[in-house]
């Protein structure tokens, strides 16, 4: 049945959108006294020394506790995060297959069950076999009228804790996803001139003529005034920075921008041709395209459904820049330039874009008869200092490219810093020691809001020095947008709450459930709900005795009294 206009329609569905309601489980969920208890454990533990151990203590749920008092007076009140990604059912590389698992999360636990698997909730299954793009919209109405429904209205929960009756409402937080579906879900765009979703159409990109690629530096401006580096032309772009970083867009401006936007859903959407730039462009159509894209919405793609919910234009943190894939890929970038791989971004296009830009004369290319002939960078490292740092690592050179998320982790905040130590010049060397030592801070358990403005400032140099060193063809979007996760630290609280890793985990699980490949999501959808009613069950067995526990029948006999036979 169409919801707005009541038709019943007959017929074969061309995809099924499995939803599960999240209002019954919410009322489950206080069902279990123990469950109802932790759900209140943010009301009296926030922080008493100033450090964020928890979102409790962060300024997002101190903004929330004093724009909307009577929602924070319920303490049994939820606040929420949302997740979601593309994941291949089949677990082949050769098979182009995305379903996309919606996930919540609540942040009204204590930290040691926040993020467990037990506390995250499947609430869609956005059926394959393609992406859903920009229509994912579509997909997320039944769960965005019911947190709408939850905001305004609330729904009747009885607390088995407290032994009464409430009403239960329910705010959403943040979403968490990478970046490609950040984009699909905040409807901006990722790619191009403007690909950071933060600083919109202020990003600072420039367009490499040979690389034909847009790279983000220009991290000079964000230094303090008359600072040395902002004067030092040859290291960097060959021009003195007089200019400062722009203000960021408020939530209520992009959702006043966005009112006149019309969205287009419900059919696929048509794949322009990549447009190819000339070698050549004349002063006409460059003109042109600045005042194309200098327009406010020319950076969006759709006004997405999460600004129906009527406070989130409000939130300080709408999308999370999610720190295990930025982490991955930089590390990756760094060890493919160090050790020269066939995914190294310093190759013969590089360097003529050095020359293009007129920089680094000692590193632009030589003819040498026939042959081009690529200058030693210093940070390229010899034959024998990869093998020192292969042993280091424990890494064979030909499996670099098969590290997953969390071998990154571990390489960047632990190993890399030490695996280098007397192999690169001084230059390169610290400039990737303060880059590590930035994530490592960054990723800690408890966080002092106030030493966050000062790795902000710490790290703004760091890039700085990367610039100096590195190819300008290294910087793409991902070099880019750690610049911006110490500003999240200090507005939604330590960065394992807004990580992907939990929930890379949990799609995992729900990966497993896949038996039957003709119907991937169904088997998905049939092996969480079993799921769900083994945890329902062993609610109610939790004080019974376990099979396995040995009971003694004979506790009124002592144990040195004599049994008289017969």
């Amino acid at each position: 049945m169409d919801k707005h206009s009541n038709e019943i329609k007959v017929g074969i569905p061309a995809k099924v959108l499995r939803y599960f309601p999240i209002k019954d489980r919410f009322r489950r969920m206080f069902r279990s006294k123990r469950m109802a208890e932790d759900l209140c454990w943010h009301y009296t533990n926030a922080t008493e020394d100033g450090t964020m151990r928890h979102p409790v203590d962060s300024i997002s749920w101190a903004q929330v506790n004093d724009k909307w008092p009577d929602f924070a007076a319920e303490p049994r009140n939820l606040q929420l995060g949302i997740s979601t990604d593309g994941m291949n059912t089949f677990s082949m590389q050769n098979t182009n297959h995305s379903t996309w698992p919606v996930l919540l999360v609540n942040y009204n636990t204590p930290p040691t069950m926040c993020m467990k698997a037990e506390n995250i909730m499947l609430t869609l299954l956005i059926p394959g076999p393609t992406a859903p793009g920009n229509n994912i919209d579509v997909y997320l109405a039944p769960l965005i009228d019911d947190l709408k429904d939850l905001w305004a209205e609330g729904i009747e929960v009885y607390d088995s804790f407290a032994k009464e009756n409430f009403t239960l409402r329910a705010l959403l937080l943040w979403s968490i996803s990478d970046y490609p579906a950040l984009g699909t879900l905040s409807g901006c765009k990722v790619k191009g001139k403007q690909a950071c979703n933060v600083c919109g159409k202020d990003t600072p990109s420039r367009w490499l003529k040979f690389s034909r690629k847009f790279v983000y530096m220009g991290n000079r401006k964000r230094l303090p005034p008359g600072h040395r580096y902002r004067y030092k032309k040859a290291w960097f772009d060959n021009t003195v920075e007089e200019g400062n970083a722009s203000r960021i867009q408020t939530g209520t401006e992009i959702y006043e921008t966005l009112q006149a936007f019309r969205n287009d859903f419900g059919r696929p959407l048509d794949k322009e041709k990549k447009r190819r730039r000339p070698e050549l462009e004349d002063d006409e159509m460059v003109q042109e395209e600045e005042c194309e894209e200098s327009n406010d919405l020319w950076r969006w793609k759709k006004r997405s459904i999460f600004f129906e919910l009527p406070y989130w234009k409000d939130m300080h943190v709408r999308h999370n820049v999610d720190v295990m894939h930025v982490e991955k890929n930089v590390s990756d970038a760094i060890l493919s330039i160090l050790m020269q791989s066939s995914k190294s971004k310093d190759g013969l296009k590089a360097r003529k874009d050095l020359a293009d830009i007129g920089i680094r004369s000692h590193l632009h290319t030589e003819v040498r008869g026939s042959k081009t002939y690529l200058p030693p960078a210093s940070y390229w490292l010899s034959k024998k200092e990869k093998t020192i740092f292969c042993k280091s690592v424990s890494v064979n050179p030909p499996n670099l490219g098969s590290l997953k998320s969390h071998d990154h982790h571990v390489l960047v905040q632990n190993l890399l810093p030490a695996a280098l130590r007397g192999l690169l010049h001084s230059g390169p060397r610290i400039a990737i020691n303060r880059l590590c030592s930035y994530f490592n801070r960054l990723c800690q358990r408890i966080i002092d809001p106030e030493k966050l403005i000062l790795m902000e400032t710490e790290f703004v140099e760091t890039m700085c020095q990367l610039e100096r060193f590195f190819p300008p063809s290294l910087f793409d979007i991902m070099f880019h947008l750690p610049i911006h996760l110490s500003k999240e630290a200090r507005l939604g609280g330590p960065l394992h709450f807004r990580w992907m890793y939990p929930f890379e985990r949990y799609m995992k699980t729900l990966k497993a459930f896949v038996k039957n490949y003709a119907r991937p999501e169904a088997c998905m959808a049939e092996g969480y709900l079993a799921g769900e009613c083994v945890a329902f069950c062993l609610e109610f067995l939790q004080d019974s005795v376990q099979v396995q526990e040995p009971v003694n029948r004979n506790e009124d006999i002592e144990a040195d009294r004599v049994v008289v036979e017969g």
